[in-house]
Protein backbone atom coordinates (compact mmCIF):
# COMPACT_ATOMS: atom_id res chain seq x y z
CA UNK A 1 0.00 0.00 0.00
CA UNK A 2 1.39 3.16 -0.80
CA UNK A 3 1.81 6.35 1.48
CA UNK A 4 1.02 9.69 1.28
CA UNK A 5 4.37 10.54 0.74
CA UNK A 6 4.91 7.78 -2.22
CA UNK A 7 2.11 9.60 -4.37
CA UNK A 8 3.31 11.68 -6.94
CA UNK A 9 -0.67 12.58 -8.14
CA UNK A 10 -4.21 11.18 -9.35
CA UNK A 11 -4.37 9.49 -12.33
CA UNK A 12 -6.09 11.42 -14.98
CA UNK A 13 -9.27 10.05 -16.61
CA UNK A 14 -7.27 9.40 -19.94
CA UNK A 15 -4.14 8.02 -17.98
CA UNK A 16 -6.72 5.79 -15.56
CA UNK A 17 -8.62 4.56 -18.87
CA UNK A 18 -5.16 3.10 -20.35
CA UNK A 19 -4.65 1.95 -17.07
CA UNK A 20 -7.97 0.02 -17.19
CA UNK A 21 -8.06 -1.19 -20.58
CA UNK A 22 -3.94 -2.46 -19.71
CA UNK A 23 -5.24 -4.89 -17.59
CA UNK A 24 -7.01 -6.71 -20.07
CA UNK A 25 -4.81 -6.37 -23.07
CA UNK A 26 -1.67 -4.15 -23.21
CA UNK A 27 -2.04 -0.46 -24.45
CA UNK A 28 2.10 0.17 -24.55
CA UNK A 29 3.66 1.48 -27.35
CA UNK A 30 7.34 1.46 -28.83
CA UNK A 31 9.82 4.12 -29.52
CA UNK A 32 12.36 2.45 -32.16
CA UNK A 33 16.37 4.00 -32.78
CA UNK A 34 18.40 2.54 -35.39
CA UNK A 35 21.74 3.79 -34.50
CA UNK A 36 25.37 3.28 -35.86
CA UNK A 37 28.40 3.10 -34.15
CA UNK A 38 29.55 0.51 -31.01
CA UNK A 39 27.34 0.11 -28.15
CA UNK A 40 28.08 -1.12 -24.77
CA UNK A 41 25.05 -2.67 -22.63
CA UNK A 42 26.74 -1.40 -19.94
CA UNK A 43 26.88 2.22 -21.09
CA UNK A 44 23.15 1.73 -22.14
CA UNK A 45 22.23 1.07 -18.39
CA UNK A 46 23.82 3.92 -16.88
CA UNK A 47 22.23 6.35 -19.19
CA UNK A 48 18.72 4.38 -18.40
CA UNK A 49 19.58 5.38 -14.74
CA UNK A 50 20.18 9.21 -16.04
CA UNK A 51 16.85 9.22 -18.06
CA UNK A 52 14.47 8.04 -15.21
CA UNK A 53 16.43 10.29 -12.82
CA UNK A 54 15.89 12.98 -15.22
CA UNK A 55 11.61 12.17 -16.13
CA UNK A 56 10.08 11.56 -13.02
CA UNK A 57 6.70 9.96 -14.44
CA UNK A 58 9.66 7.33 -15.55
CA UNK A 59 11.05 6.24 -12.07
CA UNK A 60 6.73 6.15 -11.24
CA UNK A 61 4.56 3.10 -10.43
CA UNK A 62 0.75 2.72 -10.45
CA UNK A 63 -0.85 2.51 -7.24
CA UNK A 64 -4.34 1.35 -6.11
CA UNK A 65 -4.75 1.54 -2.70
CA UNK A 66 -7.54 4.38 -2.89
CA UNK A 67 -8.20 6.12 -6.54
CA UNK A 68 -5.75 5.21 -8.65
CA UNK A 69 -2.23 7.27 -8.18
CA UNK A 70 0.98 7.86 -9.76
CA UNK A 71 3.95 6.44 -6.79
CA UNK A 72 7.32 6.49 -6.51
CA UNK A 73 8.13 4.08 -3.36
CA UNK A 74 10.26 1.24 -4.08
CA UNK A 75 10.19 1.45 -7.75
CA UNK A 76 13.05 -0.28 -9.68
CA UNK A 77 15.45 0.96 -12.68
CA UNK A 78 14.72 0.83 -16.05
CA UNK A 79 15.32 -2.59 -16.87
CA UNK A 80 17.34 -3.17 -19.91
CA UNK A 81 16.54 -6.86 -22.20
CA UNK A 82 19.46 -7.42 -24.78
CA UNK A 83 18.81 -9.26 -27.99
CA UNK A 84 21.03 -10.46 -30.59
CA UNK A 85 20.92 -8.45 -33.67
CA UNK A 86 20.79 -11.45 -36.32
CA UNK A 87 19.21 -9.94 -39.54
CA UNK A 88 18.19 -6.30 -40.32
CA UNK A 89 14.60 -7.06 -39.28
CA UNK A 90 15.36 -8.54 -35.88
CA UNK A 91 13.98 -5.32 -34.59
CA UNK A 92 10.73 -6.09 -35.97
CA UNK A 93 10.43 -9.35 -34.10
CA UNK A 94 11.41 -7.53 -30.87
CA UNK A 95 8.91 -4.55 -30.87
CA UNK A 96 6.03 -7.62 -31.51
CA UNK A 97 7.05 -8.86 -28.21
CA UNK A 98 7.03 -5.49 -26.48
CA UNK A 99 3.47 -4.42 -27.51
CA UNK A 100 2.25 -7.14 -26.52
CA UNK A 101 3.80 -7.65 -23.41
CA UNK A 102 2.73 -5.61 -20.28
CA UNK A 103 4.24 -3.47 -17.97
CA UNK A 104 4.51 -4.26 -14.11
CA UNK A 105 2.54 -1.28 -13.64
CA UNK A 106 1.92 -2.07 -9.87
CA UNK A 107 5.68 -2.34 -9.51
CA UNK A 108 7.10 -0.21 -12.00
CA UNK A 109 9.08 1.45 -13.92
CA UNK A 110 6.42 1.93 -16.73
CA UNK A 111 9.01 1.64 -19.43
CA UNK A 112 11.38 -0.51 -20.33
CA UNK A 113 14.31 -1.03 -22.75
CA UNK A 114 15.63 -3.56 -25.81
CA UNK A 115 18.93 -3.01 -27.12
CA UNK A 116 19.32 -5.23 -30.27
CA UNK A 117 22.75 -5.32 -30.93
CA UNK A 118 25.55 -6.22 -33.40
CA UNK A 119 29.25 -4.79 -33.49
CA UNK A 120 28.43 -1.38 -35.42
CA UNK A 121 24.76 -1.24 -35.63
CA UNK A 122 22.10 -1.59 -33.12
CA UNK A 123 18.63 -0.91 -32.24
CA UNK A 124 17.24 0.54 -28.92
CA UNK A 125 13.46 0.26 -28.23
CA UNK A 126 11.85 1.76 -25.73
CA UNK A 127 8.70 0.45 -24.81
CA UNK A 128 5.93 3.00 -22.51
CA UNK A 129 3.08 2.30 -21.16
CA UNK A 130 0.37 4.53 -22.56
CA UNK A 131 -0.61 6.25 -19.10
CA UNK A 132 3.39 7.46 -18.85
CA UNK A 133 3.54 9.26 -22.35
CA UNK A 134 2.89 9.44 -25.70
CA UNK A 135 4.92 9.32 -29.45
CA UNK A 136 6.23 12.63 -29.14
CA UNK A 137 7.33 11.71 -25.49
CA UNK A 138 8.99 8.87 -26.27
CA UNK A 139 11.09 10.49 -28.87
CA UNK A 140 12.01 12.98 -25.97
CA UNK A 141 13.13 10.54 -24.39
CA UNK A 142 15.50 8.73 -26.95
CA UNK A 143 16.76 12.13 -27.47
CA UNK A 144 17.77 12.26 -23.76
CA UNK A 145 18.90 8.27 -23.52
CA UNK A 146 21.07 8.90 -26.52
CA UNK A 147 22.74 12.51 -24.87
CA UNK A 148 23.32 10.65 -21.78
CA UNK A 149 25.33 7.41 -23.62
CA UNK A 150 27.49 10.29 -25.53
CA UNK A 151 28.42 12.17 -22.77
CA UNK A 152 29.16 8.43 -20.56
CA UNK A 153 31.47 7.29 -23.91
CA UNK A 154 33.14 10.64 -23.67
CA UNK A 155 34.10 9.85 -19.89
CA UNK A 156 32.50 13.58 -19.48
CA UNK A 157 30.41 14.65 -15.96
CA UNK A 158 27.25 13.62 -16.56
CA UNK A 159 24.39 15.20 -14.22
CA UNK A 160 20.46 14.49 -15.24
CA UNK A 161 18.41 17.87 -14.23
CA UNK A 162 15.11 16.69 -13.40
CA UNK A 163 11.73 18.11 -15.44
CA UNK A 164 8.91 18.56 -12.84
CA UNK A 165 6.42 16.41 -12.89
CA UNK A 166 3.95 16.61 -15.59
CA UNK A 167 0.28 17.31 -14.93
CA UNK A 168 -2.72 15.48 -16.70
CA UNK A 169 -4.65 16.40 -20.09
CA UNK A 170 -7.42 17.01 -17.62
CA UNK A 171 -5.86 19.56 -15.39
CA UNK A 172 -4.30 21.09 -18.69
CA UNK A 173 -7.10 21.75 -20.80
CA UNK A 174 -9.59 22.63 -17.49
CA UNK A 175 -9.18 26.41 -18.12
CA UNK A 176 -9.94 25.57 -22.04
CA UNK A 177 -13.59 24.30 -21.54
CA UNK A 178 -15.33 26.81 -19.24
CA UNK A 179 -17.81 29.05 -20.28
CA UNK A 180 -20.81 29.25 -22.85
CA UNK A 181 -18.54 29.26 -25.45
CA UNK A 182 -16.45 26.27 -24.23
CA UNK A 183 -20.20 24.69 -23.62
CA UNK A 184 -21.02 25.45 -26.91
CA UNK A 185 -18.14 23.71 -28.28
CA UNK A 186 -18.98 20.41 -26.43
CA UNK A 187 -22.74 20.67 -27.28
CA UNK A 188 -21.87 21.02 -31.14
CA UNK A 189 -19.46 18.15 -30.80
CA UNK A 190 -21.97 15.92 -29.32
CA UNK A 191 -24.39 16.69 -31.63
CA UNK A 192 -22.70 16.05 -34.40
CA UNK A 193 -20.92 12.51 -33.23
CA UNK A 194 -24.09 11.34 -32.13
CA UNK A 195 -25.65 12.64 -35.87
CA UNK A 196 -22.42 10.53 -37.48
CA UNK A 197 -22.58 7.89 -35.00
CA UNK A 198 -26.65 7.02 -35.93
CA UNK A 199 -25.37 6.36 -39.82
CA UNK A 200 -22.82 3.74 -38.40
CA UNK A 201 -20.07 4.26 -39.74
CA UNK A 202 -18.22 0.85 -41.28
CA UNK A 203 -15.46 -1.18 -39.94
CA UNK A 204 -13.77 -4.42 -40.46
CA UNK A 205 -16.03 -7.28 -38.87
CA UNK A 206 -14.54 -9.31 -36.46
CA UNK A 207 -13.70 -12.48 -37.38
CA UNK A 208 -12.92 -13.86 -33.67
CA UNK A 209 -14.44 -12.95 -29.64
CA UNK A 210 -11.29 -14.17 -28.42
CA UNK A 211 -10.42 -11.07 -25.81
CA UNK A 212 -6.57 -12.12 -25.62
CA UNK A 213 -5.64 -10.37 -29.14
CA UNK A 214 -2.17 -10.01 -30.11
CA UNK A 215 -0.94 -7.18 -31.92
CA UNK A 216 0.73 -7.90 -35.42
CA UNK A 217 2.81 -5.49 -37.33
CA UNK A 218 3.82 -4.16 -40.70
CA UNK A 219 6.52 -1.75 -41.45
CA UNK A 220 7.15 0.39 -44.74
CA UNK A 221 8.81 3.84 -45.90
CA UNK A 222 8.73 6.26 -48.50
CA UNK A 223 12.82 7.31 -49.27
CA UNK A 224 13.58 10.94 -48.64
CA UNK A 225 13.27 11.61 -52.47
CA UNK A 226 9.56 9.64 -52.43
CA UNK A 227 8.26 11.57 -49.44
CA UNK A 228 9.58 15.48 -50.90
CA UNK A 229 7.30 14.35 -54.26
CA UNK A 230 4.57 13.14 -51.90
CA UNK A 231 4.99 16.34 -50.02
CA UNK A 232 5.12 18.59 -53.11
CA UNK A 233 2.20 16.77 -54.33
CA UNK A 234 0.63 17.69 -51.38
CA UNK A 235 1.63 21.48 -51.56
CA UNK A 236 0.24 21.18 -55.02
CA UNK A 237 -2.99 19.67 -54.43
CA UNK A 238 -3.76 21.97 -50.86
CA UNK A 239 -3.87 18.74 -48.70
CA UNK A 240 -1.59 17.94 -45.45
CA UNK A 241 0.51 14.89 -45.62
CA UNK A 242 -1.66 14.04 -42.86
CA UNK A 243 -4.76 13.78 -44.63
CA UNK A 244 -3.84 11.67 -47.36
CA UNK A 245 -2.31 9.22 -44.73
CA UNK A 246 -6.04 8.89 -43.41
CA UNK A 247 -7.10 9.13 -46.78
CA UNK A 248 -4.97 6.31 -48.13
CA UNK A 249 -6.08 4.54 -44.84
CA UNK A 250 -9.74 4.70 -45.45
CA UNK A 251 -9.75 4.00 -49.20
CA UNK A 252 -7.81 0.59 -48.21
CA UNK A 253 -10.63 -0.15 -45.52
CA UNK A 254 -13.10 0.59 -47.80
CA UNK A 255 -11.17 -2.02 -50.56
CA UNK A 256 -11.02 -4.84 -48.08
CA UNK A 257 -14.73 -3.94 -47.02
CA UNK A 258 -15.82 -4.14 -50.98
CA UNK A 259 -14.06 -7.50 -51.29
CA UNK A 260 -16.16 -8.82 -48.24
CA UNK A 261 -19.73 -7.52 -49.21
CA UNK A 262 -18.98 -8.33 -53.31
CA UNK A 263 -20.25 -4.34 -53.54
CA UNK A 264 -18.35 -1.01 -54.44
CA UNK A 265 -20.93 1.46 -53.01
CA UNK A 266 -19.24 4.48 -51.72
CA UNK A 267 -19.50 3.93 -47.78
CA UNK A 268 -19.51 5.93 -44.38
CA UNK A 269 -15.78 5.78 -42.69
CA UNK A 270 -14.07 7.35 -39.57
CA UNK A 271 -10.76 8.16 -38.98
CA UNK A 272 -9.24 9.20 -35.31
CA UNK A 273 -6.05 11.09 -35.25
CA UNK A 274 -4.35 12.02 -32.22
CA UNK A 275 -3.38 15.38 -32.14
CA UNK A 276 -0.48 16.93 -30.10
CA UNK A 277 -1.39 19.65 -27.79
CA UNK A 278 1.71 20.52 -26.33
CA UNK A 279 1.73 23.91 -27.61
CA UNK A 280 -1.86 24.92 -26.15
CA UNK A 281 0.15 24.51 -22.70
CA UNK A 282 3.82 25.76 -23.23
CA UNK A 283 3.40 27.14 -19.80
CA UNK A 284 2.14 24.34 -17.69
CA UNK A 285 4.85 21.76 -20.01
CA UNK A 286 8.35 21.58 -19.49
CA UNK A 287 9.99 21.65 -22.97
CA UNK A 288 10.82 17.83 -23.56
CA UNK A 289 8.78 16.46 -20.99
CA UNK A 290 7.39 12.85 -21.02
CA UNK A 291 3.73 12.50 -20.14
CA UNK A 292 0.21 12.05 -22.00
CA UNK A 293 -0.40 15.12 -24.17
CA UNK A 294 -2.76 14.45 -26.83
CA UNK A 295 -6.46 15.37 -27.50
CA UNK A 296 -9.05 13.47 -29.97
CA UNK A 297 -9.46 14.17 -33.28
CA UNK A 298 -12.08 12.11 -34.47
CA UNK A 299 -13.75 12.98 -38.02
CA UNK A 300 -16.34 10.90 -40.20
CA UNK A 301 -16.08 10.90 -44.11
CA UNK A 302 -18.13 9.64 -47.20
CA UNK A 303 -14.81 7.30 -49.30
CA UNK A 304 -15.81 6.65 -52.81
CA UNK A 305 -13.05 4.60 -54.36
CA UNK A 306 -13.73 5.99 -57.76
CA UNK A 307 -12.96 9.27 -56.93
CA UNK A 308 -9.16 10.48 -56.78
CA UNK A 309 -8.07 10.78 -52.80
CA UNK A 310 -7.26 14.68 -52.51
CA UNK A 311 -11.04 15.69 -51.95
CA UNK A 312 -10.72 13.04 -49.07
CA UNK A 313 -7.43 14.22 -48.31
CA UNK A 314 -8.50 18.08 -48.29
CA UNK A 315 -11.43 17.11 -46.31
CA UNK A 316 -9.57 15.31 -43.33
CA UNK A 317 -7.13 18.08 -43.15
CA UNK A 318 -9.66 21.15 -43.14
CA UNK A 319 -11.80 18.94 -40.60
CA UNK A 320 -8.81 18.66 -38.25
CA UNK A 321 -7.66 22.24 -38.50
CA UNK A 322 -11.23 23.76 -38.07
CA UNK A 323 -11.61 21.53 -34.70
CA UNK A 324 -8.33 22.88 -33.66
CA UNK A 325 -8.40 26.19 -34.09
CA UNK A 326 -12.56 26.62 -32.80
CA UNK A 327 -11.10 24.96 -29.76
CA UNK A 328 -13.27 21.36 -30.64
CA UNK A 329 -10.56 18.86 -29.94
CA UNK A 330 -9.96 20.55 -26.67
CA UNK A 331 -13.40 20.18 -25.76
CA UNK A 332 -13.50 16.55 -27.04
CA UNK A 333 -11.00 15.56 -24.59
CA UNK A 334 -12.36 16.87 -21.59
CA UNK A 335 -15.41 15.63 -22.61
CA UNK A 336 -13.89 12.25 -23.30
CA UNK A 337 -12.38 12.22 -19.90
CA UNK A 338 -15.41 13.01 -18.05
CA UNK A 339 -17.07 9.81 -19.78
CA UNK A 340 -13.72 7.72 -18.83
CA UNK A 341 -14.44 8.56 -14.75
CA UNK A 342 -16.74 6.23 -14.64
CA UNK A 343 -15.16 3.01 -16.20
CA UNK A 344 -13.67 0.07 -14.56
CA UNK A 345 -12.08 -2.82 -16.30
CA UNK A 346 -15.30 -4.29 -17.53
CA UNK A 347 -16.36 -1.37 -19.36
CA UNK A 348 -12.52 -0.54 -20.56
CA UNK A 349 -12.26 -3.71 -22.10
CA UNK A 350 -15.25 -3.08 -24.13
CA UNK A 351 -14.35 0.19 -25.19
CA UNK A 352 -13.17 0.12 -28.61
CA UNK A 353 -13.82 3.82 -30.16
CA UNK A 354 -16.04 3.71 -33.42
CA UNK A 355 -13.52 4.00 -35.86
CA UNK A 356 -12.93 2.30 -38.94
CA UNK A 357 -8.80 3.41 -38.80
CA UNK A 358 -6.33 5.40 -36.74
CA UNK A 359 -3.46 6.87 -38.04
CA UNK A 360 -1.07 9.05 -35.86
CA UNK A 361 1.40 11.03 -37.41
CA UNK A 362 4.55 12.60 -35.36
CA UNK A 363 5.42 14.56 -38.60
CA UNK A 364 9.28 15.32 -38.82
CA UNK A 365 10.90 14.78 -35.70
CA UNK A 366 13.04 17.07 -34.58
CA UNK A 367 16.25 15.73 -32.72
CA UNK A 368 19.94 15.54 -33.30
CA UNK A 369 21.43 13.03 -35.52
CA UNK A 370 24.71 12.77 -33.79
CA UNK A 371 25.60 11.92 -30.34
CA UNK A 372 29.27 11.63 -29.99
CA UNK A 373 30.22 8.35 -31.50
CA UNK A 374 26.68 7.47 -32.19
CA UNK A 375 24.64 8.02 -35.24
CA UNK A 376 21.17 7.90 -35.24
CA UNK A 377 20.49 6.72 -38.38
CA UNK A 378 16.07 6.51 -37.94
CA UNK A 379 14.14 6.57 -35.56
CA UNK A 380 10.22 6.15 -35.43
CA UNK A 381 7.28 4.11 -33.36
CA UNK A 382 4.70 1.61 -33.20
CA UNK A 383 1.40 1.44 -31.18
CA UNK A 384 -0.49 -1.67 -29.44
CA UNK A 385 -3.56 -2.35 -31.33
CA UNK A 386 -5.93 -4.25 -28.72
CA UNK A 387 -7.65 -0.99 -27.74
CA UNK A 388 -8.69 -0.32 -31.42
CA UNK A 389 -11.01 -3.63 -31.91
CA UNK A 390 -10.73 -4.14 -35.67
CA UNK A 391 -9.58 -0.59 -36.41
CA UNK A 392 -6.04 -0.71 -38.41
CA UNK A 393 -3.38 1.77 -36.64
CA UNK A 394 -0.75 3.64 -38.87
CA UNK A 395 1.99 5.36 -36.76
CA UNK A 396 4.33 7.32 -39.05
CA UNK A 397 7.61 9.40 -38.54
CA UNK A 398 9.69 11.27 -40.44
CA UNK A 399 13.18 11.34 -39.96
CA UNK A 400 15.99 12.96 -42.23
CA UNK A 401 13.57 13.12 -44.68
CA UNK A 402 12.71 9.82 -44.33
CA UNK A 403 8.93 8.53 -43.99
CA UNK A 404 8.59 5.25 -41.61
CA UNK A 405 5.19 3.94 -41.83
CA UNK A 406 4.62 0.95 -38.72
CA UNK A 407 1.04 -0.63 -39.67
CA UNK A 408 -0.82 -2.84 -36.69
CA UNK A 409 -3.57 -4.99 -36.38
CA UNK A 410 -5.39 -6.94 -33.77
CA UNK A 411 -4.91 -10.91 -34.32
CA UNK A 412 -7.13 -13.25 -34.64
CA UNK A 413 -10.12 -10.18 -34.58
CA UNK A 414 -8.27 -9.01 -37.87
CA UNK A 415 -7.33 -12.28 -40.23
CA UNK A 416 -3.43 -11.64 -41.48
CA UNK A 417 -4.04 -11.75 -44.81
CA UNK A 418 -6.84 -9.27 -44.44
CA UNK A 419 -4.09 -6.97 -42.43
CA UNK A 420 -1.66 -7.69 -45.30
CA UNK A 421 -4.22 -6.83 -48.21
CA UNK A 422 -5.47 -3.59 -46.14
CA UNK A 423 -1.64 -2.40 -45.34
CA UNK A 424 -0.34 -3.04 -49.08
CA UNK A 425 -3.41 -1.13 -50.33
CA UNK A 426 -2.55 2.14 -48.54
CA UNK A 427 1.74 1.60 -49.06
CA UNK A 428 0.90 1.30 -52.38
CA UNK A 429 -1.53 4.25 -52.81
CA UNK A 430 1.07 6.45 -51.29
CA UNK A 431 3.78 5.41 -53.20
CA UNK A 432 2.18 5.46 -56.67
CA UNK A 433 1.24 9.24 -55.57
CA UNK A 434 4.97 9.74 -54.94
CA UNK A 435 6.34 8.41 -57.85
Amino acid sequence: MASGTDVLRALGDFERAFWLMDQTHSVNFAIIAHVRGALEPQVLERALALLQARHPLLGARITDSGPASFGRGGVPPIPLREASRGSEDQWRQEVEHELNTPLPWSQGPLVRAVLVRAAEQSEILLTFHHSAGDGRSGMYAMRDLLTFAASLMGGAPVAAEAVRFPPSIEELSAPHVRGLRAFGRVARFLGSTVLAMSRRPGKLPSQSQEVKARTALLHGELSPEEGERLRARCRKESATVHGVLCGAMLRAAAAQLDGLTHSSKPRFLSCYSPVDLRDMFQESVAPGAVGYFLGMGLSFHRVDRSAEIWPLAREVGERLRTMREDGTIVAATHFQSRVQKGWDVKTAASSAPPVTAAVSNLREVDIPGQYGPLALDGVHFSLASHGWGTAPVLTVATYQGRMQLNFTYSLPRVPEEWGRQVFERALGELRALAA
